[in-house]
């Protein structure tokens, strides 16, 4: 564990020395400037507030990979006991960051008054314990769509799987009137423990639904790692 989080410690350095260290931070900003206009209901903010910083974790982990995936990272990777450890460097950094910047949006909302009503401390719990566990499954499926763990152009199969879970969204519609009953429930099944997670509120199997989201973010590991172990570096410099 110190290897993994004194790699962490240099990752998140050498981001910082970078422009790209300001883009989660523009996107946090402009996602509160938009969302908070009006005020928000503590369901909407349990809701809308974890979608942007998913969205900002992916980010954060695209750009933290991007520069792993450099021929300065060789003495490093090369000295890890195993390559796993630089993967979870990254989803390390990506989340540290991610709440961070979650925190930020919080005491901003907190400040300016945006609730309309103010949140008990079992909510306040609740999210404490549920928004990780939803970061740190985007900060290990975003590592599927970096270059860094790519193998044969795989990350493309992620982006299109992304691509044809948003068009059975869309098409909910025609495709229950097609009786493709079978592909929604899949799509349901997929979606539904974020579902479950995004009102936590109000759901019933928010334990399930958070442990199958854990789930999710572990099985997310397992096939980066198995892309990412016996990948040869081939680096663009």
């Amino acid at each position: 564990m110190r290897r993994i989080f004194t790699l962490a410690w240099f990752i998140a350095k050498d981001f910082f020395r970078s422009w790209q260290s300001f883009v989660p931070l523009t996107l946090a900003l402009t996602f509160y400037g938009l969302a908070f206009q009006y005020g928000a209901t503590p369901a909407y903010f349990a809701a809308v507030t974890p979608v942007a910083m998913i969205v900002i974790t992916i980010v954060t982990v695209l750009l933290l990979a991007g520069r792993c995936n450099r021929a300065a990272s060789y003495p490093f990777i090369a000295r890890l006991r195993a390559r796993a450890e630089m993967l979870l460097a990254v989803v390390l950094t990506a989340l540290a960051l991610t709440l961070v910047l979650t925190i930020l949006v919080t005491g901003m909302a907190l400040w300016q008054d945006k609730f309309t009503t103010p949140l008990t401390g079992r909510e306040w719990v609740l999210l404490a314990l549920i928004w990780p566990c939803l970061f740190l499954c985007a900060g290990f499926f975003g590592l599927l769509l970096t270059n860094l763990t790519s193998r044969g152009s795989s990350h493309i199969m992620v982006y299109a799987l992304i691509a044809a879970l948003a068009a059975v969204y869309d098409y909910q519609f025609e495709l229950t009137q097609a009786g493709q009953n079978f592909l929604l429930a899949v799509w349901r099944r997929i979606l539904d423990p974020f579902s479950i997670t995004l009102t936590p509120f109000s759901s019933a199997n928010l334990l399930q639904g958070a442990l199958l989201v854990l789930g999710y973010a572990f099985l997310c590991f397992i096939v980066a790692d198995w892309l990412f172990a016996r990948k040869d570096l081939v680096w663009s410099e």
